[in-house]
């Protein structure tokens, strides 16, 4: 992406590839399905957060079939069938039994799970694209929408668009799928959103010509398919915004994100799970952050060093 209109964009996208490029399969390549997954869901919205997490899940939906295998047997013996997981969910016996495995599980994904980590000192971000030079159609749309929503779904669906730019074939059918959430509460916002995201990837994803369908996890595709790829996200992006607010001290070249004895046990299990490498599903962390002269790009993958304790390396 090189046009000068997507400065911070264009900078996301060379830290990712300068990893890829000092340490190659950093990244799952997921371009030879047909079909391409994108789950997301955000968190750090409450007061307390110092930092809003926006997580995806990106992978092949062909190569599916061991993660599926494996969810299905914790959903058969550990949620009879039928219970959720989500990060504010696990407040019960049944689900924190689940939790484990539903994360060994969640190793088998074929794919990524990028976490984008924004600083709440940050008031603007990719030069504002709800504005009218980009969307003219989705003026109406922006009237009936809170301001902070919808730049929220526009902060979605640029990271969306951008890392479909960069991990998916241009050929590849995308299923965008979302918690039905603040930003598709309802059938009507379902349809602006839609419209967002299909906006943003002919802006960041130009050469993008697959079919995009875009849904929320009331689908209920396949026995909890879309809830538990979006589960994967949210877990993630809530157990990353209170890492960040326990502890966040670094260096140039690692950032330490958590004491155990600063988290809840919860947080500690997915962190734990979060900084496990040599397994299918790939994690990165994108942080952006307040600097002298600007926003600073920093590109992270977890590593665990000992149990409550996680690095992130740049």
């Amino acid at each position: 992406m090189e046009n000068p209109r997507f400065g911070l964009a264009n900078r996301i996208s060379d830290a990712i590839a300068a990893l890829e490029w000092r340490e190659p399969g950093s990244l799952l390549d997921v371009r030879e399905s047909q079909e391409f997954l994108l789950a997301c869901d955000f968190a750090g919205a409450h007061a307390e957060a110092q930092h809003e997490s926006f997580a995806f899940l990106l992978g092949a939906i062909g190569q599916t079939g061991p993660w599926m295998e494996a969810r299905g047997e914790v959903r058969a013996q550990l949620l009879s069938g039928r219970g959720e997981i989500s990060y504010k969910g696990l407040n019960d016996a049944r689900r924190q039994r689940a939790l484990a495995p539903f994360l060994v599980a969640a190793n088998l994904f074929p794919g990524n799970l990028v976490v984008v980590m924004v600083s709440k000192k940050l008031k603007r971000l990719f030069d504002n694209p709800g504005e009218q030079v980009f969307f003219p159609e989705l003026i109406v749309a922006v009237r009936n929408w809170n301001v902070k929503s919808f730049h929220r779904l526009l902060l979605v669906a640029t990271l969306g668009a951008l890392l479909t730019s960069g991990l998916a074939a241009s050929s590849q059918d995308l299923l965008w799928v979302t918690d039905q959430d603040e930003i598709a509460p309802n059938s009507t916002k379902h349809d602006d959103a839609g419209h967002v995201i299909h906006h943003c990837l002919e802006q960041y994803a130009p050469d993008f010509r697959g079919v995009l369908t875009f849904a929320t996890t009331e689908a209920n595709v396949d026995n909890f398919l879309l809830r538990d790829a979006v589960a994967i996200t949210d877990l993630a992006a809530g157990c990353l915004v209170d890492a960040f607010g326990a502890s966040n001290r670094g260096s140039e070249r690692a950032l330490w994100v958590s004491p155990a004895s600063a988290l809840t046990r919860k947080a500690q299990v997915i962190l734990d799970w979060f900084a496990q490498r040599d397994h299918k599903l790939r994690r990165l962390v994108i942080c952006l952050n307040e600097s002298d002269d600007g926003i600073d790009v920093s590109v992270f993958q977890p590593v665990r060093v000992d149990r409550g304790q996680v690095f992130l390396l740049r």
